[in-house]
């Protein structure tokens, strides 16, 4: 086998460099997809937190206003 000399090494190092960058690309676009995917879910899950919050304080409302009615009368 052959020695290989400083050019070969250029060459293969130039290509090696060219694929990593596409494949960073690639990795690159899939991190926005997946940050647009997480901040989705973080939507999707502060809406749901407020809605359980606001059903909780409504029904506690409800609970204690029946009770009081019940002393009141």
């Amino acid at each position: 086998m052959a020695r290989k000399t400083a050019a070969d090494v250029h060459l293969e190092l130039a290509v090696h460099e060219k694929e990593c960058s596409e494949r960073w690309k690639t990795a690159f676009k899939n991190f926005d997809e997946l940050d647009s995917d997480v901040k989705d879910i973080r939507n999707k899950i502060d809406a749901s937190t407020k809605a359980t919050l606001g059903l909780l304080g409504v029904l506690i409302t409800s609970i204690i206003t029946l009770i009081l009615r019940g002393y009141v009368s």
